[in-house]
């Protein structure tokens, strides 16, 4: 009983932090500030050639003190028919799950989610205030401008191996 208080409380207390991050970061439209000369680039599109899925923009939100963080980037299915992202694993982190950001009279909530259909040619966006990875129990401090390995499993199909960009906290 007392871990099952304890998740809800460290699952609300994410909530209000990726909700807070993703109201206080520059609009949409506004431009991007320059990214420090240490901070990783974005994920080649050339790492993933070979594989129906294409992973662009795999970045990671750093929080601090160990917090759960964010994972972000764009899936597009070229393959013809409809793939089921069913998990992910990484080195650096003891739990990974998919959750979706949804706003609702003005409250963020936020709700895991157990897969996530990729249906051909239609790009799906893993972004602040939308779906994102739930990257918990870091066993390594992590710090903008490092790289996180992250595996993708599917249904059916080969896993794929993902470098993600960790970057500052106010990034989008």
């Amino acid at each position: 009983m007392r871990s099952d208080l304890q998740s809800l409380l460290m699952l609300g207390l994410c909530t209000a932090l990726l909700s807070i991050a993703a109201t206080t970061t520059a609009p949409a439209t506004a431009a991007a500030p320059p990214a420090p000369a240490s901070a990783a680039p974005p994920t080649p599109v050339s790492s993933l050639v070979g594989s129906e899925i294409l992973v662009e923009d795999a970045w990671i939100r750093w929080l601090p003190a160990n917090l759960p963080a964010g994972g972000y980037m764009v899936l597009t299915n070229n393959g013809a028919t409809t793939r089921v992202l069913t998990g992910a694993s990484s080195p650096d982190f003891g739990e990974i799950g998919f959750h979706l950001t949804r706003v609702h009279n003005g409250m963020s909530d936020m709700t895991p989610v157990p897969t996530i259909e990729l249906k051909p040619r239609v790009p799906v966006r893993f972004a602040p205030g939308s779906y994102h990875l739930m990257l918990m129990q870091s066993k390594r401090a992590l710090r903008p401008g490092d790289r996180v390995l992250i595996t993708l499993l599917f249904a059916e199909g080969p896993p794929i191996e993902v470098p993600f960009a960790v970057r500052a906290g106010n990034s989008q």
